[in-house]
């Protein structure tokens, strides 16, 4: 196996694939999350005594990743935590003060979203726009936080008037997969990529023949599995600020990529389509 030097960062997979860790495997994970620099100055034996596992777990842990081994791992972790983009992730404190938390949440934005264009894989996103441009009809879910980026997905498709239709409640979403049919995609929009709404419908639609495209922020969860094509973000708690804040941001920005990509393909007509509806609504402005 090569060394995977190339792609999301270490740290990245780790968020990535994190909720499906077996405990052992938190344990480590956590050590490594809590101080990278450090991580890539220690042993693997100190490293397996500190997450109370075994160097063997440790080794297992790294190849779960991707990478030969420890040592491998700390390769790759060194490059990205002394890389010149290193990490401007700062959390959050209840004392802080405006100018301080204007800087921090901006800088766990910009953060987020270096992070996501590093483990979003662009053939996905081209796979993603050519299924939806070949598609007969677009359903979009999604609930919450992902149900507003889900709706303003839904509203660029409609603009250039495609045949998308979009959903955020349970009911619906399950109707609308019941008379889903081949040639028809599902576009399931869930940061944690556990929203049982989500995947049930995404279950319903696949079952009827309808192709899906997952919009997630970990890599082994439900939706993630029930993609055809899965789109990935990643985001990550800053105290205060509830992890879904960091994921919209991103989210967006995989959205907005999806949609210009699938736009750009018939460019003139999206272009006009796009003039046409927005002077159907220009008399409703001051």
């Amino acid at each position: 196996m090569e060394r995977i030097a190339q792609g999301p960062g270490c740290l990245i997979k780790i968020r990535s694939v994190y909720p499906s860790l077996a405990k052992v495997n938190k344990r480590i994970a956590d050590r490594i999350l809590e101080n990278p620099r450090e991580v890539i100055t220690l042993p693997v034996t100190e490293l397996a005594e500190r997450a109370e596992a075994s160097e063997a777990s440790v080794v297992g842990f790294c190849k779960k990743l991707g990478y030969q081994g420890f040592h491998d791992l700390k390769f790759v972790l060194a490059e990205e935590v002394f890389s010149s983009s290193s990490d401007i992730h700062e959390e959050i404190d209840s004392h802080d003060d405006v100018p301080v938390t204007i800087k921090k949440v901006f800088n766990t934005s910009i953060q987020t979203l270096k992070d996501t264009m590093n483990i979003l894989d662009p053939s996905a996103l081209e796979a993603a726009a050519r299924t939806i441009l070949q598609a007969e009809r677009i359903l979009i879910v999604g609930t919450g936080i992902s149900g507003m980026v889900a709706e303003d997905f839904w509203m660029k498709l409609f603009r250039i008037n495609r045949n998308v239709s979009f959903h955020n409640n349970q009911t619906t979403m399950k109707m609308a997969a019941a008379v889903a049919k081949a040639g028809d995609v599902v576009v399931a929009i869930s940061h944690s990529g556990s929203t049982k709404a989500v995947i049930e419908t995404l279950k319903m639609a696949k079952a009827r023949g309808a192709k899906t495209i997952g919009l997630t922020n970990y890599l082994n969860s439900p939706v993630s599995k029930l993609a055809d094509i899965l789109l990935l973000t990643s985001s990550r708690e800053t105290g205060v600020r509830e992890e879904e804040m960091t994921a919209r941001i991103a989210q967006l920005a995989v959205v907005d990529s999806l949609f210009v990509v699938v736009a750009n393909s018939s460019y003139e007509t999206s272009a006009a389509n796009l003039r046409h509806t927005r002077a159907a609504v220009s008399d409703d402005k001051i």
